[in-house]
């Protein structure tokens, strides 16, 4: 099993087709003194530029996208800080705070013989300093020797540059670009950590399309750091190593406008609904679990307990519909909610009332990995829009597998797998198929050009290794113990390794990103996590509440461990699952909670099945 997994993560013919075409920049001849005109729109967005007939006609007719605005800076600070960090990003190539590295850009284009200036009016933060150019040159611009010619326009507001737009786009010539870009956030945008603005590229090249960036392998989606190399790309110039930022490349279609509007009506969405839904789902796990923990021999209320058994198969139903919460296109929370609900309560009851809560759960549960791996093998589409994301509109994660959908995943293999080895576990078949479902999860959530989760094999290995091994006949020993975590470490160390050596266009973030200031960041995340979110207190009452369960009823519970190897297994398994999802992501805590809710449920299951049977079925 392990060789397979090391094989696939490594193996460079398993990238999608295409892969290396489609984000490699498409290459820029450089005419003598093409014109470079960029002209940043501050606080506004793509629904308001479509309300402006210039801007919108531009949009349609050249290259467009949402831009993500997120920098280095933290998303709480003052106003001036945050315009100084967005000018630094875009001068920079790279995400930065205002007192980061600046100037990259305007001195690349005048190594090369070009001219770089900036305008803005008096009022607004010097955003020479920021890219660059020790001072304002609106009159008597740098005067280059045949490079390119670059210009920086920043306004206050679209309505007060409609005109000048108009005027730049008709007196454009054939080899000379025009960039339109809304680099900072409005206030009710931040207030509501939303960070998407917009870009439009027009010029040779980038024509009726949207834009793509490998930094977001997002149609419609590229971000600040994207446009200084794209600028270069342009004008024919290498982009410095230091730009972490990649040139953009242009996805022909007509309907760009479109899409873009609904992507952000999408985007928006689920960021303004996630953390509603998701302290919800805590608050009703914790109660519910809590309930069912206190509650012994419910024998004779044979009701109450089928409705609480299928009120737990529904709250680990909650994932499943909130990953499928993009097909319904809500634009409102009530509508949110009341698909979350109707769906979870339709699968506790149609699972519990037709196969039984213990063996209802374990099926809820492999429909949901199902679903998120399907999703993760073609790119993301439902897990970018839903609320169970990596947050797009925050700027966090644009591809892959965040910790909440892994949290999910692996807690849902645990559970699916570990029943279906008690099913089954005897047939040789059964252990093949365990052992490609398992090692095809690992696979996605890992591999760079798939989930590129960095923690994720740290978790899933060790975790998923132990049922492999328990379905092969092992028992958990401390030696499989350290064997199963050296095998881990081993392959996260050739997958970053494997990544760096890629093309510097096709490299993930796992490649490009690890270095001591992430290391730094990624830990600073995950105690703030730990010490003031919602996300360890839930973990903390679920492990208050499995203790209260234990002390209950110790002799149930070592019954049930007794009669049941692969119910212990996943334990065991869901322990390993929850310590390394803590330890080695910056936001684990949040994947522990997802497993410990469905291994919890699981147990629980089995305990008051035990009560109203006096034995427990295999699942």
């Amino acid at each position: 099993m392990f060789l397979s997994i090391v094989f696939v993560l490594l193996s460079p013919t398993v990238a999608p087709a295409g892969f290396g075409d489609r984000y490699a920049p498409a290459p820029f001849p450089a005419p003598a003194r093409r014109r470079v005109t960029i002209i940043a729109l501050d606080d506004s967005t793509i629904r308001e530029w479509m309300q402006r007939p210039a801007l919108a006609a531009l949009v349609r007719s050249g290259a467009s996208a949402l831009l993500s605005t997120r920098t280095g800076e933290d998303a709480d600070v003052e106003e001036e800080l945050a315009r100084a960090a967005v000018y630094a990003t875009l001068g920079s190539g790279q995400r930065t705070n205002g007192k980061g590295p600046a100037g990259t850009l305007s001195d690349a284009i005048m190594r090369a013989g070009g001219t770089f200036s900036a305008h803005a009016p008096l009022a607004c933060t010097p955003i020479a300093e920021c890219v660059g150019v020790e001072q304002l040159l609106s009159e008597q611009p740098r005067v280059g020797t045949g490079g390119p010619d670059v210009a920086l326009y920043e306004y206050f507001r679209p309505e007060k540059s409609d005109q000048q737009v108009e005027a730049l786009s008709a007196s454009q010539k054939p080899q000379d670009v025009l960039i339109v870009v809304s680099p900072t956030t409005s206030f009710e945008r931040a207030r509501r950590r939303v960070f998407l603005g917009a870009i439009v590229i027009k010029g040779a090249g980038f024509q009726n399309g949207l834009l793509r960036s490998p930094s977001t392998r997002r149609d419609g989606i590229v971000t600040l750091a994207d446009i200084a190399p794209t600028i270069l790309t342009i004008a024919g110039i290498k982009a410095p190593a230091s730009m972490t930022g990649r040139a953009v490349t242009l996805v022909p279609t007509r309907e760009s406008a479109t899409t873009l509007l609904r992507l952000d009506r999408e985007l928006v969405h689920a960021s303004h609904v996630r953390s509603h839904l998701l302290r919800g789902f805590l608050i009703v796990a914790m109660i519910l679990l809590g309930l069912s923990s206190l509650t012994s021999k419910l024998a004779s209320r044979r009701f109450a307990t089928r409705a609480l058994t299928a009120a737990i198969v529904a709250l680990c139903s909650i994932p499943l519909a909130l990953v499928l919460e993009p097909l319904v296109h809500s634009t409102s929370m009530t509508g949110s909610v009341v698909w979350v609900v109707v769906v979870s309560i339709a699968a506790g009851v149609i699972a519990t009332v037709t196969l039984g809560a213990s063996r209802g759960l374990p099926v809820v549960c492999a429909i949901t990995a199902l679903v998120v791996l399907v999703d993760l093998a073609l790119g993301g589409p439902l897990a970018m829009r839903s609320p169970l994301s990596y947050l797009i509109a925050e700027g966090s994660r644009f591809y892959g597998i965040g910790n909440e959908l892994m949290g999910v995943l692996v807690g849902a293999l645990l559970v699916s797998t570990a029943a279906g080895y008690e099913e089954f576990g005897a047939l040789r078949a059964a252990q093949l198929t365990g052992a490609i479902v398992l090692t095809a999860a690992v696979y996605l959530m890992a591999a760079p050009h798939f989930g590129a989760k960095f923690g994720s094999i740290l978790v899933a290995i060790p975790a998923l290794g132990i049922l492999a091994a328990r379905a092969g006949g092992r028992r958990l020993t401390a030696g499989l113990a350290v064997v199963l975590e050296v095998v881990a470490a081993a392959i996260t160390g050739l997958v970053v390794l494997v990544d760096r050596l890629r093309p510097a266009v096709e490299r993930s973030h796992i490649g490009s990103s690890v270095a001591a200031g992430t290391a730094r960041r990624k830990i600073s995340a995950a105690l703030r996590l730990l010490a003031f979110s919602i996300w360890m207190v839930t973990l903390l009452v679920f492990v208050a509440e499995g203790i209260v369960v234990f002390q209950r009823r110790r002799d149930d519970v070592r019954r049930l461990l007794e009669d049941h190897l692969f119910v212990q297994a996943s334990l065991q398994s869901g322990a390993f699952a929850i310590v390394g999802a803590i330890l080695f992501n910056d936001a684990g805590v949040i994947a522990a909670t997802f497993i410990a809710v469905q291994l919890f449920s699981a147990i629980l299951l089995r305990l008051m099945e035990l009560d109203v049977t006096g034995e427990t079925q295999p699942s």
